[in-house]
């Protein structure tokens, strides 16, 4: 037998415990696995982000704009600018100067003005400089700047602007070309104007690096500066070396994990490079081996509480919860663990490829509407072939070059920049063919006019063959200088792109042309060369603006934003006005990254895709899509899973049977048990049983609820000692009323006459509940009716009553009661108030909205053996009401745990007054009710309401 017993022992702890551990351990290790994956997917994303921002703040004059930027728009005053900029320059010590000026041109703030009179150069200074920002470029424009370049800088630049309310440098300007110790940083909104002068040495620190590490966590991100002309790479870590070294080998990886780290690198200078490493979670937490373990400590555990005779040999013999607890691990927790690890292993590999898919979608539609341009280049083209053809007509019918470039303005509207027509003739003789041009019309400076007509009758004579005129050297020159290559190459180009819009040219010079020839006239040769100039911007805003109400409205649900320079197309107004949004702007770039990104945007994370036009970079599309509708998604998802879900309710179907034999019937039967003891159910029994707890406490309950019958007639017996109508006397509304906690309260209140004149209100306390309470209430009952003979001395009633509870208090009976005695004169509207420990009454006058405490000291009955108690004398005005309150109310508390008390009490007396006293008690109760909400009140609630008609 006892071999046999070891065996079954064995058994069970094989089947029960080693078996399920092994294959909870293998699947938790697979589980563990791919978490590693999708975590390294993570910090991809994670470090794309981290990547681009470290490069944004590695241009200094990028990182200087966009943060002054920002602090500019936030800043709803002068000096919370100043201060803002003060403790960075001071955090940093960065070689940074600056003047702050309010709205009214006052300076108001600095870091570098001591003297007085320079001082007063620079305050008086405000008023020019607001003209110069607010000013389009006019004379008054010119002024302005040059009474401010003695101040701030003999070469000082003010950008103009169209709005008068807004204004800000995109770039950081020189005012001295000659010293170039600074550079300059100007902003004006409606609140203030700000001029920032950053010092050419600062521009050469990393000012910007360090501010955007410090956002980091060093714990979970490092960085190293690695140079590729370095030789001491000795400095850096034998890790960092061979994951740098691996991302050189592998330039096509982004990233590289190695000792598990996620390495990648941000180019942050011409040969310097910055090293991130992001620190994954650590390789030695497997959860699997985590759960072998508890799983072995719990097998010696159980023999070891076995061996000691605390745990018993049969499973039938463990309590309930015990038997349903290991019911629940074996027959459902196992499989649901292995399925809910499945699951969630599958939503997290799907929120990977979701959001890999979803970016993709994000980049597309970016490049779409990027390409949609490009074909509004084609199309104005074609345009302007069509009003080309019309040229011949015009010609013939005389038609004045005027109207020549109004067809072509009116075709091309705001896009429409310059135009020049050039007609060719071609005369052959024995030796060779010569040319004769003519211009048709232009509106172009007379100087680029000369050399646009140079460059299209070479055009013409290349189409021809025909022999060209030489350039002049300073024409050949400037053509070259402005488009970067020689003048046979500009030919040739030109010829290659006919009919395309092209852009030519760089910086300030830089022009979007087209350029074609046209046969006309003859077939023979080609006769016209048109060259126009378009303004490819004003193109491509107006293209925006057209269609941007359709792109916002995307079938994806996609966020789109748009900007053409530093202007907002979404709402028409500078970038600035919205930090946010133009902190988004910050972050485009011209192709697509590889990773998708993660930010911040209005408070929860958003994909993000931003790119640069590929004809202008004046255009810049952000592409925003939150991830919650990703997570949603998932959601919907796993609300499908009906298959897993069947195989789980077929899985645990036996157990839910014995649960529901064994459990659930039994807790079911204590359920109703439970509502017949709130309902006051004496009838109520348990079906008698013998075996498990259920049926030790049905004979429990049985026993127990018999004693209910016994209660109620009590309290009815309680309840009957107290007044149930309101107290009709003339000149006085009075209502009062008892509400007890359980069945058995221990306040007391009552109110009656006492002779013609005078009566009588009472108010009593006991403390504690139950049986104990109620006779000391019903003793205090009694001995109110037999202090007939002082009834017209609150004091002495009040001291007989004391005697009486005194008398019956020993080492097991301690309660003490509070009690208040009210005599009314109603003929004078007298009061005499005596008051045992209770709470002070109020005094509730509606004329004056004020609520006063008649406090009266004295002992409660029963404390201390010789108690004295006296009486207070005073007198009740017509509409004002005395209430008689026990602590009940006071102490409440409400559903979020706050606590009435006796200001809380005084504002419901006074909001609730009536005339009626019946009115004013439930007025006052119905908002008390409303205060607790869904808690209950903690002790017996009593009021007394006195009003005085």
């Amino acid at each position: 037998m006892k071999q046999k017993s070891i065996f079954v022992q064995f058994y069970l702890i094989l089947t029960l415990l080693l078996i399920p551990a092994a294959g909870i351990n293998e699947g938790l290790k697979y589980f563990a696995e791919n978490r590693k994956k999708i975590e390294i997917s993570s910090a991809a994303r994670e470090l794309t982000g981290i990547r681009n921002d470290l490069q944004l703040h590695a241009d200094q004059q990028k990182f200087w704009v966009n943060q002054l930027k920002t602090w500019f728009s936030e800043a709803e005053s002068p000096l919370q600018f100043a201060d803002r900029l003060k403790e960075f320059l001071s955090r940093y010590q960065s070689e940074v100067v600056f003047a702050v000026y309010d709205k009214h041109s006052r300076l108001v703030s600095d870091n570098f003005i001591l003297d007085p009179a320079e001082r007063t150069k620079w305050d008086e200074a405000g008023i020019s400089l607001q003209t110069a920002m607010t000013t389009a470029v006019s004379p008054k424009y010119y002024e302005a700047v040059d009474r401010l370049r003695p101040v701030m800088g003999r070469n000082l630049f003010v950008p103009t602007t169209d709005n008068p309310e807004f204004n800000s440098c995109n770039i950081l300007y020189q005012n001295d070309f000659e010293k170039d110790l600074y550079r300059c940083w100007l902003a004006k909104n409606s609140l203030l104007m700000a001029v920032v002068r950053i010092s050419t040495k600062e521009l050469q620190k990393k000012t910007g690096l360090k501010a955007f590490i410090s956002t980091l966590d060093p714990e979970k991100t490092q960085f190293e500066s690695f140079s590729e002309s370095e030789q001491d790479f000795d400095r850096h870590s034998a890790t960092s070396r061979i994951a740098y070294q691996k991302l050189l080998q592998q330039p096509a990886h982004e990233f590289i994990e190695y000792e598990n780290k996620l390495f990648s690198r941000a180019q942050t200078g011409i040969n310097s490079w910055v090293l991130i490493t992001y620190q994954l979670s650590d390789k030695q937490m497997r959860p699997g081996r985590i759960v072998v373990a508890g799983l072995l400590l719990l097998i010696f555990f159980i023999l070891f509480l076995q061996r000691n005779g605390w745990f018993p040999a049969r499973i039938e013999n463990l309590p309930l919860l015990v038997q349903t607890g290991i019911l629940m691990a074996v027959a459902a927790g196992i499989p649901l663990t292995i399925l809910g690890s499945v699951a969630i292993n599958y939503f997290a590999n799907k929120k990977t490829a979701l959001i890999r898919e979803v970016n993709q979608q994000m980049a597309q539609f970016a490049l779409n509407i990027d390409r949609n341009l490009e074909l509004e280049h084609a199309r104005y083209a074609r345009m302007m072939r069509q009003s080309m053809h019309r040229v011949p007509d015009m010609l013939s019918d005389k038609t004045s070059s005027n109207d020549i470039r109004l067809l072509f303005r009116e075709r091309l509207d705001k896009a429409y920049s310059s135009m020049l027509i050039l007609a060719g003739r071609v005369l052959r003789d024995s030796s060779e063919a010569k040319a004769e041009y003519s211009l048709i019309t232009h509106d172009m400076h007379p100087s680029d006019k000369d050399i646009i007509s140079h460059l299209g009758k070479r055009h013409l004579a290349t189409l021809n063959s025909t022999a060209h005129e030489d350039i002049p050297p300073e024409i050949a020159y400037l053509l070259e200088t402005v488009f970067q290559k020689p003048f046979e190459q500009i030919v040739h180009d030109l010829l290659s792109e006919e009919g395309k819009l092209v852009n030519a040219g760089w910086g300030s010079r830089k022009l979007t042309l087209f350029v074609e020839s046209f046969q006309l006239l003859t077939s023979a040769y080609f006769d016209h060369f048109l060259f126009m100039s378009i303004h490819s911007d004003l193109l491509q805003e107006s293209y925006i603006a057209r269609h941007l109400h359709g792109a916002i409205r995307n079938p994806w649900g996609f966020i789109f934003y748009v900007a053409y320079g530093q202007t907002l197309l979404n709402e028409q107004k500078p970038l600035e006005q919205y930090p946010d949004v133009n902190r988004l702007f910050t972050k485009t770039a011209d192709f697509p990254l590889p990773e998708p990104e993660i930010v911040e945007f209005n408070n929860s994370s958003h994909l993000f895709v931003g790119l640069k036009g590929s004809t202008t970079n004046s255009i810049r599309f952000c592409v925003l899509y939150p991830v919650e509708r990703i997570d949603a998604k998932i959601s919907g998802e796993a609300k499908e899973l009906i298959y897993p879900t069947v195989l789980g309710i077929s899985l645990v179907f036996f157990m839910i049977v014995i649960l529901h034999l064994n459990l659930l019937m039994p807790v079911k039967r204590l359920h109703q048990a439970a509502r017949a003891l709130e309902n006051r159910d004496s009838t109520f029994r348990l079906p008698d049983s013998e075996g498990d707890e259920f049926s030790e406490m049905a004979k429990i309950f049985n026993n127990s609820i018999g004693e209910f019958d016994e209660l109620k007639i009590a309290s009815i017996v309680q309840a009957r000692l107290l007044p149930n109508q309101p107290f009709n006397v003339e000149g006085f509304s009075i209502f009062g009323k008892s509400l007890p906690m359980i069945e058995l309260g221990g306040d007391y209140f009552d109110y009656f006459p006492i002779d013609e004149m005078n009566f009588a209100l009472l108010l009593g306390d006991v403390a504690g509940h139950g049986v104990g309470a109620s006779l000391i209430m019903a003793m205090a009952k009694a001995g109110v009716i037999c202090s007939n003979d002082i009834a017209r001395d609150p004091a002495s009633v009040l001291g007989r009553l004391h005697q009486i509870v005194f008398s019956i208090k020993n080492r097991v009976q301690r309660k003490v009661m509070t009690f208040q005695y009210l005599l009314v004169n109603k003929i004078d509207r007298s009061l005499v108030y005596s008051n045992a420990g209770g709470c002070s009454p109020a005094l509730i006058d509606p004329t004056t909205k004020t609520v006063n405490e008649i406090k009266h000291a004295g002992a409660v009955l029963g404390g201390f053996k010789k108690s004295v108690y006296s009486n207070l004398n005073l007198t009740i005005n017509p509409g004002q009401a005395i209430i008689l309150y026990t602590d009940g109310m006071v102490e409440s508390r409400n559903e979020i745990g706050t606590e009435l008390g006796y200001q809380g009490l005084f504002d419901l007396f006074l909001a609730c007054y009536d005339k009626n006293a019946t009115i004013y008690y439930h007025n006052v109760m119905t908002s008390y009710q409303k205060w607790l909400g869904q808690a209950v009140a903690g002790d017996d609630v009593t009021l007394i309401v006195m009003v005085c008609t």
